[in-house]
């Protein structure tokens, strides 16, 4: 089975409840993570809030929930992008954590 289609069917089984579950774990490895933690946490003032926001976010990929709504500075991609010290190692550290944290609940 190629991994997409894995990827698929365990998304395919998530409910709100996995998603928040998998925001909240994933947010705590990434937290203190010791290649992307910090700049995560020398921006995030209120995880909390963070986290409902990421919950939103997910609920509306997988769902189509309509409980995200956009920064006023701009999309996802557009706030990343102004993160100066971002590389594509970054990125790969952070979706790796994602897939270990969806594949572990």
């Amino acid at each position: 089975m190629s991994q997409n289609v894995e990827h698929s069917a365990l998304y395919d089984s998530f409910t709100h409840e996995t998603v928040t579950e998998v925001v909240h774990a994933f947010y705590g490895k990434v937290q203190n993570d010791p290649h992307i933690g910090y700049i995560f946490n020398d921006r995030i003032d209120d995880w909390p809030y963070h986290l409902r926001r990421m919950v939103n976010f997910w609920s509306g990929i997988l769902f189509g929930a309509r409980n995200y709504t956009l920064h006023p500075r701009g999309t996802p991609p557009i706030l990343h992008m102004a993160i100066s010290e971002l590389e594509v190692e970054h990125f790969e550290t952070w979706l790796g954590l994602w897939h270990e944290t969806s594949f572990e609940l």
